[in-house]
């Protein structure tokens, strides 16, 4: 069932935790105020911007979001009631829907809170993408990451439809960041973080695997570009 699936997950994280954290392995956070008070101002900037006359742009809508539309309306509004691990709209997973009607249960039932879900998946990547700059490079890398993604046309055309493709965005990039924890700090915790984030991703949209692919062809690149001297 949902939750004992929920209780197993928490279960093992709470083992590789306590593992690492008898072997006093470093948990405290490299942030500061500033770091925080960036991200939540990228987070603004990217919900102000993927909002903007959101009601009317686009002003029609596809085919097959109508689809989306009727599951998410229908959850949302108690009338049905599927399995989390169902499959849903075109077989994708049933759980993209119910995140789509939980966002439509507190802004309203309508178009704007259905397009909203999607605004919201995809500028919630701004969190994980802001760490991973920041832990790769530096704060200046960071925000200008954000600040590019807010503004990628690619982004803001699938962001400001009902579909779940934006839902991806953010397992993906979250498993990226805690992979390089991990690698960084020589973490099984951050590892397993990192591969839970990647199985969850799989409840969006199917090209949440490619966080997968990335972290695969990495690992086996990384003895190669080990061995490569880079100029500075």
């Amino acid at each position: 069932s949902f939750f004992f699936w929920l209780a197993s997950l928490f279960t093992l994280t709470l083992l590789f935790w306590k593992r690492e954290r008898t072997q006093s392995m470093e948990f405290r956070s490299r942030l500061d105020r500033m770091d925080g008070a960036w991200m939540l101002l990228l987070f603004a900037m990217g919900i102000g911007v993927g909002t903007y006359n959101l009601q009317n742009l686009p002003s029609w809508m596809a085919a097959d979001e109508g689809e989306f539309w009727g599951i998410a309306r229908s959850i949302a509004s108690g009338n049905f009631y599927p399995s989390f691990f169902d499959f849903g709209v075109y077989s994708f997973p049933i759980a993209s829907s119910y995140f789509q009607a939980a966002v439509l249960r507190l802004v309203g039932i309508n178009l704007w809170g259905w397009r909203f879900a999607s605004v919201l998946a995809a500028f919630l990547s701004l969190f994980p993408l802001y760490l991973l700059g920041r832990e790769l490079f530096n704060r200046r890398v960071a925000v200008a990451a954000c600040v590019l993604m807010i503004f990628n046309p690619y982004t803001l055309a699938f962001a400001r439809l009902g579909y779940n493709n934006s839902q991806a965005i953010f397992p993906v990039v979250l498993t990226v960041y805690f992979f390089v924890l991990g690698l960084r700090r020589g973490s099984y915790f951050y590892l397993w973080l990192g591969g839970m984030a990647a199985g969850l991703g799989y409840y969006t949209y199917f090209a949440a695997w490619l966080g997968m692919v990335l972290i695969a062809i990495v690992t086996l690149a990384l003895p190669h570009l080990l061995r490569v001297p880079f100029r500075r």
